[in-house]
């Protein structure tokens, strides 16, 4: 019996065997048996092995900055000293630098429109491509000017605009470089700079220093024109100032805020004569011209005011003496108040007349300066006992 139960297990061992498959093999198990097989992967031809990469590249995105003008530095080299190659990508608005050595690198960007902008400490591997977006600081100077409250600021002789009430003024955004700022106040001497401003902030103070009249003066040009800013071609002679024809005027040295001033003149030509008044300089100033018999519109007294030297006619007066009289001369008298200027005239042929106001201006373009005389058309006269008496100011 124990031998039939021995024989029946190993009938159904075989039987079990051949009626029921093997399990099948996964596809992982096949991949990792597959990866076990596969020979070690060669990127060179076979039993070459490839070198790793030295360079790398680096790229610039240049954002509003062009590249008229751009000058890039690698380790403060020009890049073709290192070899490295500069490809200028307008399309995509780059610069990529090619064949970078592997290491640590600087780079300094240049260009007339933003500061100098430099990166350090730029790590580049072989193979690396490393991608920076520089935040360029655009190449801006911005001013603020420091004066007196209310005073004109100029920048390169254009006006900027007026101080506040505390003398301060900003000008921003302007190109760096060399600039000329200038502040000028009514009664207030102008003052100016003229300096070389790089990027950034610029605090400028201009301050004024207050004009104060001249002392009173009588000039008998018993010293010559020692005393005045005149032509050459003038001459005294005998305590008489002898007026020609000159391409600019001449000055009395000083300035005078209110005043009256008398003086006497003649006609040598009988074109008629010519003085100024509150003359910042030989281009800005007022003009009055008193047209002679022989002058272009005779007995007239014609009024300028000069800016830049540039004349504007502003106000015209007929003037009703006689002024044909042979060897007649004429005593004129001014009164600046403010902005009122008034001319009055009295001929030596008729005394009895006295002194007679024939021209009132009203004009507030200039409220101080220096006297003088000068030539409109060619006049020649001369001119003797100048005068002039400041105003007395109230304390």
């Amino acid at each position: 019996m124990f031998r039939s139960i021995f024989l029946l297990a190993i009938l159904l061992t075989v039987i079990t065997s051949f009626g029921y498959p093997q399990r099948p093999i996964e596809k992982d198990e096949i991949k990792k048996v597959e990866k076990k097989s596969s020979p070690p992967r060669r990127d060179g031809p076979r039993g070459v092995r490839v070198a790793k990469p030295t360079t790398g590249s680096i790229t610039l995105a240049m954002g509003q900055v062009g590249f008229d003008g751009t000058t890039v530095l690698i380790d403060d080299q020009n890049p073709a000293k290192l070899k490295v190659k500069v490809n200028v990508k307008r399309d995509e608005n780059q610069i990529e630098l090619v064949d970078v050595p592997e290491g640590i690198h600087s780079l300094t960007l240049t260009n007339p429109t933003i500061a100098v902008w430099k990166r350090q400490n730029i790590r580049v591997e072989g193979g690396d491509e490393v991608t920076l977006a520089p935040r360029f600081e655009m190449a801006l100077v911005n001013f603020t000017v420091k004066s007196e409250p209310d005073a004109l600021i100029y920048l390169d002789n254009i006006l900027a605009g007026k101080t506040s009430s505390t003398g301060e003024l900003r000008i921003p955004d302007k190109k760096p470089g060399r600039h000329i700022l200038r502040a000028e106040k009514d009664k207030f001497e102008s003052v100016s700079t003229d300096e070389n401003f790089g990027i950034g902030n610029a605090v400028v103070e201009l301050r004024l220093t207050r004009i104060n009249s001249g002392p009173e003066f009588s000039d008998y040009f018993q010293a010559g024109t020692s005393f005045w800013d005149a032509p050459k071609i003038w001459q005294v002679r005998a305590g008489k100032l002898f007026v020609r024809d000159a391409p600019e005027v001449g000055l009395r040295n000083g300035f005078y805020d209110d005043f009256k001033m008398v003086f006497d003149i003649s006609f040598v030509n009988n074109k008629g004569a010519v003085w100024v008044v509150r003359a910042r300089d030989k281009k800005n100033f007022y003009l009055f011209q008193l047209v002679g018999p022989t002058g272009t519109n005779p007995k007239s007294f014609q009024s300028f005011v000069y800016k830049n030297g540039q004349a504007t006619l502003i106000n015209s007066d007929r003037v009703v003496d006689d002024l044909s009289r042979p060897n007649d001369s004429f005593l004129i008298t001014i009164e600046a108040m403010g902005a009122t200027i008034k001319h009055s005239i009295q001929l030596k042929s008729n005394p009895g007349a006295g002194s007679q106001l024939f021209s009132t201006l009203v004009d507030n373009t200039y409220s101080y300066g220096s006297v003088g005389f000068g030539t409109l058309n060619a006049e020649e006269f001369v001119v003797y006992n100048v005068s002039v008496f400041p105003e007395a100011k109230p304390r």
